[in-house]
């Protein structure tokens, strides 16, 4: 079954009873209107309401208060310097670890303000050409207009701990059990970005600067025993959660104890029942190797490293907050750990609910992203056929413009690495991936002993029920004084549906993510701690000539698994398209919606806002009860987090980035911009990346605030009476251009419109308001067109018109409700160099009887 969601919270999925759906679309979020099928259970925690004075008696609290960020209230500005002195008072062991000057950071901490002390606001943190003040950052944020906000985590120069509020006594306690980051380095260390001037960052170890902490011995002495007690304990920690600690298990080494973790070794593809409960997955014998080389990289070089999702609804993380997702859960925990050695990480959850991956595939460079490191593929359930998953992995090969991903979960794993040299690795099964290594969960009072990350994942039979009462722990609001949403909230999140998995299981699957980061990092640390005074040779880190190689076979290589449908031309297969799309969430929104190609003179309505600005409250739902294992704080535990040079050079990107409008001349004096294109889509979509930090979806109308959740499948409105639409398609070099369309929306900007661009009045009985009594957003099918319907482009200024046959017959059903027609397919259009071209469409002859949506324009 297919579903077309435009502005509502949640979006459901089944490709086998329509009926059901329905049911679920229509329920109210109260757990009565839930049918039996899908049992669900409300939980909520107890939160203490009032606005919490930051004041140094009361800012640490055992107690759960709701806590959230001030910033530019006056509240915050009065009791800045007692949150300063409560912070510093109350971290005996807080240093500037920064190399590159310190930094004051008030920060979005779930509502904490995270301060250094004042003395130390003046400073900057400076790399040569990347030069950035906290104060920079502070006035800047301050510029962006309400409702439009990112999170502050966004443009913070130094990672922002996310755990829950803990007293101090509780952070002496984890650091005496299981340790804390001490090191703070003192020596003033290279501002320029040297790395830059060697493709791919591959430094000559002769060609770091004296004075870099990569060659810095007496530094490294200490850096490189701090980092693997971090990991080690990150992964003591991960499996205390997991009811494998010492104590549990004693008289095992950690190796023992983590073999639900484990990877077979093949040369082959398994298929996933070999190894679904026994195990974690499988790989090559190269590809962990490679992938610790790859994080050592990321280290050596002070980079970023990406971890990209493409998947369905269940992978999206539906039924669950957005940040209980696997994913985000994944980038959770190791953030901090990589903050720590100087990386910054970005784990993008693009999942989509009632869609696969190919709408966002066929132009995954842009959509996707093109520095990726791990690339992973989940949606099984949307897409069956292995072609789909070969258009996701072939362009996202394609359009790698720097590092080349290694590919997690995805069809014809050998084949690639075979062919291409790709590291691979295939991370279970999923949800059930290690259940033999799991305690059992027996009966009601036996499952409160268990950890709290394990309880119910592995039920009995008489539990079955207990389970299902059990899965979720999501919320939809907080109470707060400051806001008073003018929709009511639903009761908890919506898609709580027998195929979507829990919060627990969500965790479970970031763990046997986490673990695999987690012994490549292990490994890597290894191999610099074995290295002659700690002199690690190029190759050991060096992924340059890795990359080239793929690239170099991608080139000649004829990928026949993606070719396997000919609906798409093969130079689909053969090239890197480019893309922009309305679709959320994707790579860089800001610079990749179709509205950044609109031409300057057009008028489309403004994106909504959000109802406030972050950040939300603290959400307890993120944390384990008090008492049980807390693998986040005891990760991020130490002294602060220094400085790290990508997220100072992301604040100035992000401060220095402009809307890049083009005024172009119409080739054709036919072609004037229309006045009713109409923007549907989440509100404050530039925040709408996939990540943890995101912050879109909190308009006045959305029923369930807190759920964070990025999927949405917006688009530009568009019927007979809206004009011409004017886009510059920049870099077209290989002739291609193509669209997406869906066939079934409406469109309030014309309401009541009955001529092109309401440049004639009505006259009565022609008046007609083009938006259903009752629309629904749930467009399971194309709907018809008019008898007179005719589509018209135009490139460069030359007028092409379809009739209402043609149209049917161009038509490309590249999926479910994927549906893509071809503007332009011509090899020598350009002559091989790249060249701008202004692409014009339009609609005639349905007035407002037919009503479609632009999705996607793809080009290469």
């Amino acid at each position: 079954m297919e579903t077309e969601e435009h502005s509502s919270s949640h979006v459901y999925d089944d490709e086998e009873d329509e009926e059901l759906f329905m049911l679920i679309q229509e329920s109210s979020g109260k757990e009565g209107d839930v049918i039996e099928r899908f049992p669900v259970r409300n939980i909520w925690y107890l939160v203490g309401a009032g606005l919490v004075v930051l004041a140094a008696s009361s800012f640490f609290t055992d107690q759960v208060e709701i806590k959230f960020d001030s910033r530019l209230e006056d509240v915050e500005k009065k009791n800045l310097s007692a949150v300063d002195d409560a912070r510093v008072e109350n971290e005996s062991d807080i240093g500037n670890d920064s190399g590159y000057g310190t930094v004051d950071v008030k920060a979005d901490l779930h509502g904490k303000s995270n301060a250094l002390d004042d003395s130390n606001k003046s400073a900057s943190t400076n790399f040569a050409e990347h030069s950035v003040s906290i104060n920079d950052v502070e006035d800047f944020y301050a510029s962006i207009e309400p409702g439009l906000k990112p999170r502050f985590n966004v443009l913070s120069p130094s990672y922002i701990p996310r755990g829950q509020p803990l007293a101090q006594e509780k952070r002496n306690e984890i650091k005496t059990k299981w340790g804390s980051w001490t090191l703070v380095d003192e020596v003033s260390r290279p501002e320029e970005d040297f790395f830059a001037r060697y493709p791919y960052r591959d430094v000559p170890r002769n060609d770091f600067p004296s004075n870099a902490w990569q060659v810095d011995v007496a530094y490294l002495s200490r850096f490189l025993p701090e980092a693997e007690a971090l990991v080690t304990r990150s992964m003591e920690a991960i499996l205390a959660e997991l009811a494998h600690s010492p104590i549990e298990e004693p008289g095992m080494t950690i190796e023992e104890r983590s073999k639900l973790f484990e990877l077979e070794q093949t040369d082959h593809d398994i298929k996933l029942k070999n190894v679904m409960f026994d195990g974690c997955g499988y790989t090559s014998p190269d590809s962990e190797g490679l992938l610790a080389r790859r994080i050592l990289h990321a280290v050596m070089t002070e980079d970023n490293f990406n971890f990209v999702m493409g998947g369905h609804s269940a992978a999206a993380g539906h039924g669950n907050n957005f940040q209980q997702s696997y994913t985000l859960q994944f980038q959770r925990i190791l953030e901090p750990i990589l903050a720590r050695l100087g990386v910054r990480l970005q784990a993008h959850n693009f999942g989509m609910g009632g869609l696969g991956t190919s709408q966002n595939a066929m132009a995954a460079r842009d959509l996707y992203g093109n520095e990726i490191d791990i690339l992973m593929w989940d949606s099984g359930m949307t897409e069956k056929s292995n072609w789909h998953q070969n258009l996701f992995v072939q362009q996202s090969l394609l359009g790698a413009e720097g590092r080349v991903p290694m590919l997690w979960n995805t069809a014809n794993l050998f084949t690639y690495h075979d062919e291409l040299g790709v590291d691979i690795m295939q991370v279970g099964g999923f949800w059930k991936v290690g259940d033999k290594y799991l305690p059992l969960s027996d009966d009601p009072v036996q499952v409160k002993g268990l950890p709290y990350a394990v309880q119910y994942l592995k039920p009995s039979s008489g539990m079955q029920g207990e389970t299902r009462a059990n899965r979720y722990n999501g919320t939809c609001w907080i109470d707060r004084p400051d806001i008073d949403p003018p929709t009511k909230q639903a009761d908890f999140p919506g898609g709580r549906a027998s195929w979507h998995p829990g919060n627990r299981e969500h965790q479970y699957a970031s763990r046997l993510m986490l673990f695999q980061v987690l012994k490549a990092l292990q490994k890597a640390i290894h191999i610099w701690r074995d290295a002659d005074d700690f002199a690690l040779p190029d190759k050991a880190w060096h992924m340059g000539e890795h990359y080239d190689s793929i690239k170099s076979k991608l080139q000649s290589w004829n990928n026949t698994a993606c070719k396997a449908n000919a609906v798409l031309p093969p130079r689909w297969c053969e090239v890197a398209f480019q893309g922009r799309s309305e679709y959320l969430p994707r790579a860089n929104p800001s610079e990749t919606s179709i509205r950044s190609l609109v031409k300057e003179s057009m008028t489309i309505p403004e994106v909504k806002r959000n109802l406030y600005d972050p950040p939300d409250v603290w959400m307890p739902v993120l944390d384990p009860p008090d008492g049980d294992i807390d693998v986040l704080s005891i990760v991020e535990n130490g002294v602060e987090f220094a400085a790290n040079r990508q997220r100072i050079k992301h604040a100035l990107d992000y401060i220095q980035k402009s809307k890049h409008r083009v005024a172009l001349l119409n080739n054709n004096s036919e072609i004037v911009p229309g006045k009713g294109w109409y923007s549907h889509t989440k509100s404050a979509p530039d925040n709408c990346d996939g990540t943890y930090d995101s912050f879109c979806g909190h308009s006045a109308d959305e029923r369930c605030l807190l759920i964070g959740h990025n999927d949405d499948r917006g688009g530009l409105t568009y019927n007979s009476l809206s004009g011409w639409l004017i886009l510059n398609i920049e870099n077209v070099r290989e002739g291609i251009i193509a669209i997406k369309v869906f066939a079934n929306a409406d469109n309030p900007l014309t309401k009541g419109w009955c001529s092109v661009n309401n440049e004639e009045p009505c006259t009565g009985t022609e008046v007609n308001s083009g938006v259903e009594d009752n629309p629904s957003d749930r467009r399971l099918v194309d709907a018809p067109l008019c008898e007179d319907f005719r589509f018209e482009f135009a490139i460069d200024g030359e007028i092409t018109s379809w009739t209402r046959v043609e149209w049917e017959e161009k038509k490309m059903n590249v999926d479910r409700v994927v549906a893509v027609w071809t503007l332009l397919d011509d090899p020598g259009f350009s002559n091989g160099s790249s060249v701008d071209v202004e692409l014009a469409i339009r609609m005639m002859g349905c007035d407002q009887k037919t009503t479609h949506d632009l999705t996607h324009v793809y080009w290469a």
